[in-house]
Parts: C-alpha cells; sequence; structure tokens
C-alpha cells in the first residue's frame, strides 16, 4: 500500500483520508496534537485538538469493515 506521513516541529500533526475528495488532508496544531476522523453522518474530516497532551484515537470504520488508528503530539 502507499503510506503517506508528515513531520512538524514543536507540533502534532494529523493526517485522515477523505472518501469525497479522494485525498489525504492535513492539519498542525502547535505545542498540542491533533487527530481526525471522516465523519459519514456529517460527510466530513472531523479534528480534534489538545493542547500540550498527546492523543491517540481507534475509530471502527462501518464503511470499511475496519478500525483506523491514529496518534499525535507536539
Amino acid at each position: 500500500g502507499i503510506v503517506e506521513w508528515k513531520s512538524a516541529f514543536h507540533a502534532g500533526v494529523g493526517g485522515v483520508y477523505n472518501p469525497l475528495t479522494r485525498e489525504v488532508e492535513w492539519k498542525t496544531y502547535f505545542h498540542g496534537a491533533v487527530v481526525g476522523y471522516f465523519d459519514y453522518g456529517k460527510q466530513c474530516v472531523q479534528w480534534i485538538e489538545k493542547w500540550r497532551h498527546g492523543i491517540g484515537l481507534i475509530a471502527w470504520d462501518e464503511n470499511a469493515k475496519t478500525y483506523l488508528t491514529t496518534s499525535s503530539s507536539g
């Protein structure tokens, strides 16, 4: 498979595949962490940010029938 990754100095980085655009959306959060997921009900990417904390996310993707995992720290 294809692997995409990004890094940022003193910032958490989150990436989410958007099935509508078929692209990965990226977001950074300075001195914090950010994770995201695609919300099929709202049809958009949702982001969770935490100032000066690490964060992890495990979500069940009903459409893909698999778990999605991500984590971030800054």
